[in-house]
């Protein structure tokens, strides 16, 4: 049996998300992307944990190089 990586990266986004030890405001942020990947909407999720990443919020920055390397949420390269 195969595993599509792209659903295990997504599995590993949503424990980072889950795990995330942060300052309240953050612990919202990320519900919210959490919620939105739960939903199937990528490009909001990934507009939520940009902020967070660029801040250096470790949970954040893997969610967003999960969705980034999985090429969800995010405009194809042409």
């Amino acid at each position: 049996m195969t595993r599509e990586p792209v659903g295990s990266l997504l599995r590993a986004l949503a424990l980072a998300i889950g795990c995330a030890c942060a300052a309240p405001g953050v612990q919202a942020d990320m519900a919210t992307a959490k919620a939105a990947l739960a939903r199937g909407d990528f490009a909001a999720a990934a507009k939520i944990l940009e902020p967070d990443a660029a801040r250096g919020n470790p949970a954040a920055q893997t969610g967003l190089g999960v969705l980034l390397l999985g090429g969800r949420g995010v405009p194809k390269d042409e």
